[in-house]
């Protein structure tokens, strides 16, 4: 629609003389247009109507059509008045530009060029373009690089398993109950922390360590230390797993419970978007715990290097990741780009082309990493809640409708887009539940049990993952 692209445009413009002049509303819109355009006035406000409700600065604005009768000086066939006026200020001010029908050809282009690239940017997931687009990505690709890097040295070389998941988790222990003692007594030091202002909260320690003590379990199985020899511990991967799962579930459901289509702030100082994406995700974990298959067949790999589940084929890798992306585009939206795409990638690439049957260890791995390090330096990724980022590669997500946090407030949904939420959601709940209809009528077409024995040993991966295995 035409006139609906003249809208963002005037809309457009006016976010930005606001901006320069420092005004927080403008009261009122006035429009001239020329008696021979091809406007229609009717269109236009209906337009203006639809719009600006998506922006508080002229979300109260009236917008005044003035008809100008045609001349015979083609530069005068359009011009345009905008008025506005400031809450904060008695100042009433206005400007106005002459645009020929050259100009206005060029401005229609504009527009309908604007309108493809509008198209293009309602399927992406994130703001990732524009002018941080090129940190992003490199930021982006430089995570998932690093974490594919540490996750091979720390499963390939006992010393680097031992340093990456004993020596320095103790060591951040050490230093997070500092924290926490030193905030606890006032000290500024603490109360400053970017740890504390910003990961404080239950759910990314409850991660951290619960990531840690798979990492560890994981271990005491390939070096077969300890308990880590016994038969009835073999389930220990399944447990962990499902307990680091259920975690996320119950953040998904905290978050539906605390702003149901509603803004809400977390502990985290980051605004979150409850509704029925929470619901859809949750129910999707509960069902990804179900398609884990063949928990007692866990072994070391014949080189020592990994533990090898060979079950846990492409099948699962790809319904875990897809319900785990969901979770992290819900509940870690200023996040996701590096938790929900990088952190994913990560142990999916190693499973996939170099360490078939060793995924879960790999996954285990690199979100150990991950975790340490956003637990220390949160500010790499961080958007604050007033809109500000520390680094110009931290993204967000279309949740965030315009690319900003503005209008945002507790309890309100101006400047909020679910729609991709909760399209990814309801994915992960489909193949979830498709992966678990298959697992159910495989395991009755093999009269197996899904959970004592395999299933997907008829797959290829399955049989490169257990030919690496060291099966007693």
């Amino acid at each position: 629609m035409h006139e609906l692209g003249i809208i963002v445009h005037i809309t457009k413009t006016l976010q930005n003389v606001a901006k320069e002049n420092n005004l927080s509303e403008i009261g009122s819109v006035t429009l001239e247009i020329g008696e021979v355009s091809t406007i229609v006035p009717d269109y236009l406000t209906d337009c203006w109507k639809y719009y600006r409700k998506k922006f508080p600065l002229i979300e109260h604005s009236e917008l005044k059509i003035e008809i100008l009768p045609a001349t015979t000086y083609c530069e005068d066939s359009a011009r345009r008045i905008l008025q506005w006026n400031s809450a904060d200020s008695a100042h009433i001010v206005k400007a106005r530009t002459r645009i020929s029908c050259a100009e206005m050809n060029v401005i229609s282009r504009k527009l309908k060029h604007n309108k493809r690239n509008e198209k293009r940017k309602k399927i992406m997931l994130f703001h990732v373009y524009g002018e941080n687009a090129l940190p992003q990505w490199i930021a982006m690709l430089g995570v998932l690089a690093a974490l594919i890097l540490l996750n091979e040295v720390s499963r390939r070389t006992k010393a680097g398993g031992i340093l990456m998941f004993f020596v320095i988790p103790a060591i951040l222990t050490v230093y997070f109950i500092a924290i926490a003692v030193g905030a606890k007594t006032g000290a500024s030091w603490a109360l400053n922390n970017q740890t504390y202002l910003y990961m404080n909260g239950w759910f990314h320690y409850a991660k951290l360590y619960a990531a840690l003590a798979g990492c560890i379990g994981f271990m005491m199985i390939k070096y077969e230390w300890g308990i880590g020899k016994a038969h009835w511990f073999k389930a220990y991967p399944f447990a962990i797993v499902a307990i680091n799962i259920l975690i996320a579930v119950a953040s998904d459901f905290e978050s539906a419970i605390n702003g149901w289509y509603s803004w809400w702030l977390s502990s985290e100082d980051v605004w979150l978007y409850g509704g029925w994406h929470n619901v859809f995700n949750g129910i999707a974990g509960i069902i990804n715990i179900l398609c884990m298959t063949g928990w007692w067949a866990v072994y070391t790999s014949k080189d020592k290097k990994d533990m090898i589940w060979p079950d846990m084929i492409w099948v699962y890798i790809l319904v875990y990741d897809v319900w785990n992306f969901a979770y992290t585009y819900n509940c870690l939206p200023t996040h996701s780009w590096f938790c929900g795409v990088a952190l994913l990638l990560a142990p999916t690439i190693a499973a996939l082309l170099w360490n078939k049957g060793g995924w879960i260890m790999n996954r285990a791995n690199t979100l150990c990493i991950w975790c340490m390090f956003a637990q220390v330096f949160p500010l790499f990724q961080e958007t604050f809640s007033d809109g500000k980022q520390v680094f110009p590669w931290a993204t967000i997500p279309k949740l965030y409708a315009d690319g900003t946090l503005n209008g945002i407030t507790t309890g309100g949904s101006t400047n909020a887009d679910p729609t991709m939420m909760t399209i990814v959601s309801l994915l992960a709940l489909i193949v979830n539940i498709v992966a678990f209809i298959y697992i159910i009528r495989t395991a009755r077409k093999k009269k197996k049990n899904p959970y004592k024995e395999e299933i997907f040993t008829d797959f290829k991966y399955y049989k490169n993952a257990a030919a690496r295995a060291e099966i007693k």
